[in-house]
């Protein structure tokens, strides 16, 4: 999808002289498709692992909700990377977000490994993938001047991972 969406991208902002709301449309819609598919994998996750893993790994599955929130989060951030790729000055706030996400990383990592082990290392991955996503969506949404306005899907998948993750009897199977 991504690839695919690259030069469409750039064909609209090259075209459409700063009315970039078919961008949006098209950027959001896309965003909440991966959320729609990103909450179908959390509920289905463990038939699907369970086909794919060697049954010695079975006890790791109950991590999956939280590892395919990352997914969606990463995803619905690179699908506005490609309006700050277009302008060359913009480009160093692809640099920052990674910076400011790896740093907030290696901290909550630092602090949270420490007293929550594995989950604390995926609590502090997500919390440094959504804080890349929301910088360059942010980014984004300056340059075509028109907010994704994506906090209501942010929401509903970490919800929904939550709400897997602590009461896996949640899930349809």
């Amino acid at each position: 999808i991504l690839d695919a969406l690259q030069p469409w991208i750039y064909q609209q902002l090259k075209e459409n002289d700063k009315d970039y709301s078919v961008i949006k449309y098209i950027v959001t819609l896309l965003c909440s498709l991966m959320v729609i598919l990103g909450i179908f994998i959390i509920l289905f996750d463990e038939i699907f692992l369970k086909i794919a893993l060697d049954e010695k790994y079975y006890h790791g599955i109950k991590y999956a909700p939280l590892l395919v929130l990352n997914s969606v989060i990463l995803a619905m951030g690179s699908m506005t990377v490609y309006v700050i790729y277009y302008f060359d000055k913009k480009v160093k706030f692809v640099s920052i977000s990674t910076i400011t996400g790896a740093i907030i990383n290696i901290v909550l990592g630092y602090y949270l490994i420490k007293n929550y082990e594995i989950i604390g290392a995926i609590a502090g991955l997500v919390l440094a993938n959504l804080a890349i996503t929301i910088i360059k969506s942010a980014i984004s949404s300056k340059i075509i001047k028109l907010s994704y306005n994506m906090y209501d899907l942010y929401a509903i998948i970490t919800a929904v991972a939550i709400v897997s993750y602590l009461t896996p009897e949640f899930k349809i199977i």
